[in-house]
């Protein structure tokens, strides 16, 4: 072999592991409002100092549990007509900070409280969003496993908080609502 083949070939080589070293990362969809806004709430409920009711009942704080079940009003449970949406899990954010979050269905969380025990897990609702303006629920629930008999769980609550829009970017103006059970 001589040295123009071997050069080539070289090159080739370089420009083919060049080209695949320097792939442009695949884009990511963008969010929708909606996604941004659950992402924000579960940031401060579970990373920053307003921590949602109760979050010191979580034993693992590394790895939260939530519900693909989106209630139209906190409330909505206690109501005969409650209206809800099971959300697909890409709608939740699969990390919050270095926290893993873990979107699952009601039938899912009530298999894990059947086989491990009752446990905390997280709900969303109330959001609207109107506009530059928007509100979001955060809330604490019990899943409790159908082995439990003759335990009330006396904790858990949330917040409904309200969020602007500046700049093309949602800000947390206020809060509106809190309960603690």
């Amino acid at each position: 072999m001589n040295f123009k083949h071997v050069f080539k070939i070289s090159l080739l080589l370089l420009l083919g592991f060049m080209y695949l070293g320097f792939k442009p990362a695949a884009r990511e969809k963008a969010k929708t409002d909606e996604q941004v806004l659950i992402e924000l709430i579960l940031h401060r409920g579970l990373v920053e100092r307003d921590k949602v009711a109760d979050y010191r009942l979580f034993k693992n704080k590394k790895k939260f549990y939530i519900s693909r079940r989106v209630y139209e009003s906190v409330f909505s449970e206690l109501d005969a007509d409650f209206v809800f949406a099971d959300y697909a899990a890409e709608r939740f954010p699969k990390r919050v900070g270095k926290i893993k979050i873990a979107a699952l269905t009601e039938e899912e969380l009530q298999k894990k409280a059947d086989k491990k025990g009752d446990f905390l897990y997280l709900s969303i609702s109330d959001i609207k969003i109107e506009g530059d303006r928007a509100q979001i629920g955060l809330s604490l629930n019990w899943k409790v496993s159908k082995n439990t008999k003759g335990i009330i769980h006396m904790s858990g609550g949330g917040y409904i908080l309200e969020y602007v829009k500046e700049n093309g970017q949602w800000k947390f103006n206020r809060e509106l609502r809190n309960w603690i059970s």
